[in-house]
């Protein structure tokens, strides 16, 4: 991975944090007292211009730990956002942020990061290439579109950069190997899933678009992340379907290097600390020192 920084370092013991879209563009509840493990906050995806809330229905819970998400690329465009930043950083002096990025062009690339590269904290750049949840683009699908802003963004930073990506795309693995090829530090895998629900009300049906998310994603990813590793080293930070230690230690296992948390943010914004408390116990009960030890006495039996 490139030694511009050591994630391992920032995110003290465990490589456990949040994904971007599950703190808004705020960031206080995750640095409450409860919850101060984190050293390093991946924002919501911010775009060159303010873009406004059109549902009127952001979040909506199904059955079976199921979660629709709609609030799409909500946020105050980059020039509101900036400002943002500096209370951040006059507040949590010590805490670092990678800032999450939406483009509808290449030609949006240079505007944004000619601002944020004045931010000293802002360590690195998350490429949100996936977003399902919004009537723009989804740069993935667009070879062409993709490819433009690849390069674009790797000339604008020597900071790092982490693509996110789709396990939902058809071009999945093609994407993954340009993403290679082109030496970014990272890829997070997952967005969430392209979907539709309806909803009853007063025997009237109403038709709900949006990412689903949920529980479902860890088997799909997991064997996703499996067959990346076949073929590749790039850094993988894994996100969809936590909820508990065994779901981050299960995509460790799995060949991920870090595992960020969404959507049971939204249930528990104190998810991450609960999560490295119960890494740690579990950890003092069977005697592994780290996770390095863990994963390298963990014996997987293949049925």
């Amino acid at each position: 991975m490139s030694q511009k920084i050591n994630f391992f370092n920032l995110l003290k013991t465990y490589p456990v944090f949040n994904s971007s879209g599950c703190g808004g563009s705020g960031f206080d509840f995750f640095f409450e007292p409860e919850n101060n493990i984190l050293d390093i906050f991946v924002t919501k995806t911010v775009t060159l211009d303010q873009k406004i809330a059109t549902n009127q229905k952001k979040c909506v819970i199904l059955e079976n730990n199921l979660f629709i998400n709609r609030i799409g690329l909500i946020n105050p465009g980059i020039l509101n956002f900036s400002k943002e930043l500096n209370l951040f950083n006059r507040k949590y002096p010590s805490k670092k942020l990678i800032v999450s990025l939406f483009f509808n062009s290449v030609e949006e690339v240079a505007p944004m990061f000619e601002i944020l590269e004045n931010f000293d904290f802002v360590i690195g750049y998350e490429l949100n290439l996936s977003c399902p949840n919004t009537n723009e683009i989804i740069i993935e699908d667009k070879k062409k579109i993709l490819k433009e802003i690849l390069f674009a963004v790797k000339k604008q930073t020597k900071k790092l950069l982490f693509p996110k990506i789709s396990i939902f795309s058809k071009n999945f693995f093609s994407n993954i190997r340009k993403i290679d090829q082109l030496k970014f530090d990272g890829v997070v895998i997952t967005n969430t899933a392209p979907a539709t629900c309806y909803l009853w009300e007063n025997n009237r049906l109403t038709q709900i678009n949006g990412g689903l998310s949920g529980d479902f994603i860890k088997p799909i990813l997991i064997k996703k992340i499996l067959q990346v590793r076949e073929k590749h080293n790039i850094p993988i930070f894994s996100c969809g379907g936590v909820k508990n230690f065994k779901d981050v230690l299960e995509y460790l296992v799995a060949g991920a290097n870090y595992v960020q948390i969404g959507t049971n943010n939204f249930k528990d914004p104190a998810i991450v600390s609960k999560i490295v408390k119960e890494i740690n116990n579990f950890f003092e009960k069977n005697n592994f020192s780290s996770i390095l030890d863990f994963l390298e006495q963990t014996k997987i039996t293949k049925e």
